[in-house]
């Protein structure tokens, strides 16, 4: 075992114990991609929709300050810490999500019903 390489105690060496217990911070864990489940999602794009409304967009992404106001909005009704990135990649995500639905509905003759949340097709599908 490495004495540098932190170990499940927290401790950098196992044999010692920390001399300063109370200085010791709970460290979020991070992970490499972010996994976004239902809730997050509706959570994200309210943070969205209020950015936009308060005129922080830009053609197809948000101003910085638009960015700022947006991590700040998802971090604190979410309870995670994400970063500008990984926020920045699931609205790309969803945009090209979006755009594909787009061109489906229109090149198939289905239509998507927002109220409802659904998609009707008609009886020859």
């Amino acid at each position: 075992m490495d004495p540098y390489v932190p170990s499940t105690g927290g401790n950098v060496n196992s044999s010692t114990s920390n001399p300063f217990p109370s200085m010791t911070q709970p460290v979020p864990p991070t992970r490499k991609h972010a996994q976004w489940n239902p809730l997050e999602n509706r959570i994200f794009i309210a943070a969205c929709e209020t950015v936009i409304a308060d005129g922080h967009r830009n053609r197809k992404c948000f101003t910085k300050h638009g960015w700022d106001q947006l991590i700040r909005l998802f971090n604190s009704n979410s309870g995670h810490c994400w970063t500008k990135q990984q926020l920045k990649n699931h609205w790309d995500d969803l945009r090209t999500k979006h755009k594909r639905l787009m061109e489906l509905i229109h090149s198939t003759g289905v239509e998507y019903i927002s109220k409802m949340g659904y998609i009707a097709a008609s009886d020859d599908w």
